[in-house]
C-alpha cells in the first residue's frame, strides 16, 4: 500500500491505516473513510 500511495500521492509523511472488516454497517457501502481533523484555536 505505501508503494501504490507514494507512486500516485509521492513522498508524503502522514499516518494511515489499512483495516480488514468483515462488513460495512450500511449494506450497499462499498468503502467505510475514517477521518481526523486538527480545526487550529
Amino acid at each position: 500500500m505505501g508503494a501504490a500511495f507514494r507512486e500516485i500521492i509521492g513522498h508524503y509523511d502522514i499516518a494511515m491505516t489499512a483495516v480488514e472488516v468483515k462488513a460495512l454497517i450500511e449494506d450497499r457501502a462499498k468503502v467505510e473513510i475514517e477521518a481526523t481533523a486538527v480545526l487550529p484555536h
